[in-house]
């Protein structure tokens, strides 16, 4: 499979997911977001995290929920980004890391100024 075919599948197979997941079918939500993860789709990486912190398909475990949002988190997804700098700095499921909450927060900054710099870029879009 070549790297936009591999792209696209990684897309449906993430809607598919959410798809399954907004039914509250949360098994099936989550073998579709493994697969995409597998794919390297960062917000499928993201997503498995939510089901792992929540125990939304059995016990809640925190270590695969970090585990996923860090994995989303180094291919630059924003919200994982968020999720990894807030279990670093309030210490929700581990030991409080201000050092690594720190740097996956200056990342979030960046990866949201690249963002607004990108929008800003198009005549059409307009910040009020």
């Amino acid at each position: 499979m070549n790297e936009d075919n591999a792209f696209q599948r990684s897309n449906d197979l993430l809607d598919t997911g959410a798809e399954a997941y907004r039914n509250g079918d949360y098994l099936t939500a989550q073998k579709y977001y493994t697969q995409a993860a597998k794919l390297g789709n960062a917000q499928a990486m993201c997503n498995l995290g939510y089901i792992y912190e929540y125990g939304r398909t059995g016990q809640r475990d925190y270590k695969k929920a970090f585990y996923c949002f860090k994995m989303a988190a180094d291919k630059d997804n924003a919200e994982a980004c968020y999720k990894v700098g807030d279990i670093c700095f309030y210490g929700d499921a581990f030991k409080k890391d201000y050092d690594l909450a720190s740097h996956i927060i200056k990342k979030l900054r960046k990866l949201q100024m690249n963002w607004i710099r990108m929008k800003t870029s198009n005549p059409t879009f307009i910040i009020v």
